[in-house]
C-alpha cells in the first residue's frame, strides 16, 4: 500500500479490532497487518486492538509494557511510549511490579511523558505499600515545580488526592 492509503488501513485497523480475535482468520490478518505495518498511528492501532482482544501477557509486556518503562530520548521513542501509557490505561493492565517501576522512575519521564505516567499511577487501583512516600514526594514535587505547565501541575495534584483517597 502507498502512503496515501494510511486512512483506509486505519479504518481496517480498527474494523480488524472489531470483528475480535476468536476467529484465527481475523487473528492472522491482525498478526501479519501488525508484522507489515510502518506507519506509526496504524501500528499503535493494531497493537491496541490485538491487545484488547487477546490479552496476550506476553504480547502485552514485549509491545507495550516495555516502551512504557524505557528512558528514552528521541522523539518517535516519546510517541510511543505515550501511546504505550494510553493503551496500558485502555486495558486496565496494573501489575504490583510495573506500577513500582513507574513510580520509581517518575521524575526520570519528559513531562510530556509524565502527564501519561501520573494518570496511568492515577488510575492504579492499588499503590505497592512501600511506594507510597516516594510517590507523593514526587508528585509534591511536581506540583510545586513552577517550570511544569499548568496541565502536569493539575495531573499531579489530581494523583495526590487519589492517593490519599486510596489510602485512607
Amino acid at each position: 500500500m502507498h502512503p496515501i492509503d494510511i486512512g483506509v488501513r486505519l479504518r481496517i485497523a480498527d474494523a480488524l479490532g472489531y470483528l475480535g480475535w476468536r476467529d484465527k482468520i481475523i487473528d492472522t490478518t491482525l498478526r501479519k497487518c501488525l508484522e507489515n505495518e510502518h506507519n506509526f498511528q496504524t501500528r499503535f492501532q493494531l497493537i491496541e486492538a490485538y491487545a484488547l482482544l487477546t490479552k496476550n501477557e506476553p504480547f502485552i509486556e514485549e509491545r507495550i509494557v516495555k516502551p512504557a518503562v524505557s528512558i528514552l530520548i528521541d522523539e518517535n521513542e516519546k510517541k510511543s511510549q505515550k501511546q504505550a501509557f494510553i493503551i496500558l490505561c485502555k486495558l486496565e493492565y496494573y501489575t504490583k511490579d510495573l506500577v513500582h517501576q513507574i513510580i520509581e522512575q517518575l521524575d526520570k519521564y519528559s513531562p510530556s511523558i509524565k502527564k501519561y505516567a501520573i494518570d496511568y499511577i492515577s488510575k492504579a487501583p492499588f499503590i505497592p505499600e512501600n511506594d507510597t512516600v516516594l510517590l507523593s514526594d514526587q508528585l509534591k514535587n511536581v506540583m510545586h515545580n513552577e517550570n511544569n505547565d499548568t496541565h502536569l501541575r493539575n495531573k499531579a495534584f489530581e494523583a495526590l488526592f487519589n492517593l490519599y483517597d486510596i489510602l485512607s
